[in-house]
């Protein structure tokens, strides 16, 4: 996965065909980071590993923002703002 100015781009690590792309408004601050999110005795627990790799892919943002994308489809799965806490989007 890389960013570009205002997009996600997912490549197929085989042939380098785009699967899917993900658009975003705001400054990226951080590189991208592939996280595993899993439940474990009722509670979320994630575990992070390289970009590309992880379940979801974070990106993180100016003014502390971070937003969480599926590394399947590129779907918007939830947001931390960290003067607002987490919002979880639809399909969570």
């Amino acid at each position: 996965m890389l960013a570009a100015s205002d997009e996600i781009h997912a490549l197929d690590s085989a042939t380098g065909a785009q699967k899917w792309r993900a658009a975003f408004d705001g400054t990226m601050t951080a590189p991208l980071t592939g996280v595993q999110v899993f439940r474990s005795s009722g509670v979320r627990v994630v575990r992070y590993q390289r970009a590309g790799l992880g379940h979801h892919t974070l990106g993180i943002f100016e003014r502390g923002l971070v937003i969480a994308f599926s590394a399947d489809d590129g779907r918007m799965l939830w947001t931390h703002d960290r003067w607002r806490g987490v919002t979880f989007h639809a399909g969570d």
